[in-house]
């Protein structure tokens, strides 16, 4: 399991703990994260192992949580933070859209399943930029263009929920068809 992804998951399973602090959500869990058992089950790369999370109960909680999206892009140079869906409905209006609300329930969150760590693809398509964890609000992202828009999906009855995808293919990433 990638780093990121062990932080997310404990993050997630973690939001059901009860805090009088919402800034705890994330701060409070850095020890099941950061431990040395982390290493029987995590991908620690040599280039990430002394990186530290920063702490300060003097951020407001959007900075806070703002901060471990941006970290995590930072630790592992990938945009794993940004696979977390949750519901919108009870969304705190303090965040920007790219930060999880850590103070929901995480029945109402899921996140997508992160590969190990593939050298040989983020020499192909880059790295993450580095962010800047004192410019809130903002989040620095770069494109990679894989493929143009399909030309055709056809999708078959409800009962067989297959489709077909018809992309050019001259025009789509042969990494991604």
């Amino acid at each position: 399991m990638r780093y990121s992804a062990h932080w997310l998951r404990v993050l997630n399973e973690g939001v059901n703990f009860e805090e009088t602090d919402p800034r705890d959500k994330v701060y409070g869990v850095l020890g099941i994260i950061t431990s040395p058992a982390t290493k029987l089950h995590v991908e620690i790369r040599p280039d990430i192992q002394g990186a530290e999370f920063p702490i300060s109960y003097t951020k407001r909680v959007s900075e806070v949580y703002q901060d471990v999206v941006k970290y995590l892009i930072n630790l592992d140079r990938n945009l794993d933070a940004l696979q977390i869906f949750e519901s919108r409905r009870n969304r705190a209006k303090d965040l920007p859209s790219w930060v999880t609300d850590w103070r929901q329930c995480s029945s109402r969150r899921s996140t997508v399943h992160c590969a190990p760590d593939d050298e040989p693809e983020r020499q192909r398509i880059g790295a993450a930029p580095i962010q800047d964890l004192n410019d809130y609000g903002k989040l620095r992202v770069m494109g990679v263009k894989v493929a143009t828009p399909l030309e055709v999906i056809a999708t078959r009855s409800k009962l067989d929920q297959r489709a077909e995808i018809s992309p050019d293919p001259k025009c789509m990433d042969i990494n991604y068809v």
